[in-house]
């Protein structure tokens, strides 16, 4: 047997015996290797994204987007030219 080691989880920790009923298996390395060849495992290839895709690039297409746009309800200065509208035309301040 390639086992170097069966023991319980509980001795492994210090715990009282019967809270687990898990165990832990050692092996060597190159058993590991050799139980992944002769189960057909293999090693995964990761490929990468061609460039210009993913969601990095929707990312930034909608922060461009969103730059020439003014929040809903934000703040704006006030244009003086303009005359308020306060629903009548002769509105004059009195001061006592």
């Amino acid at each position: 047997s390639r086992i170097r080691s069966d023991t319980y989880l509980d001795e492994l920790l210090d715990r009282e015996e019967g809270t687990s009923d898990k165990r832990a298996l050692i092996f060597m390395a190159n058993d590991v290797e050799e139980i992944a060849v002769e189960s057909g495992e293999v090693d995964k290839i990761v490929r990468h994204a061609p460039a210009g895709t993913g969601k990095k690039s929707k990312k930034k297409k909608n922060q461009q987007q969103r730059t020439n746009k003014v929040a809903k309800g934000a703040w704006q200065k006030r244009d003086n030219s303009v005359k308020k509208e306060r629903g009548y035309d002769d509105f004059q301040r009195f001061e006592f």
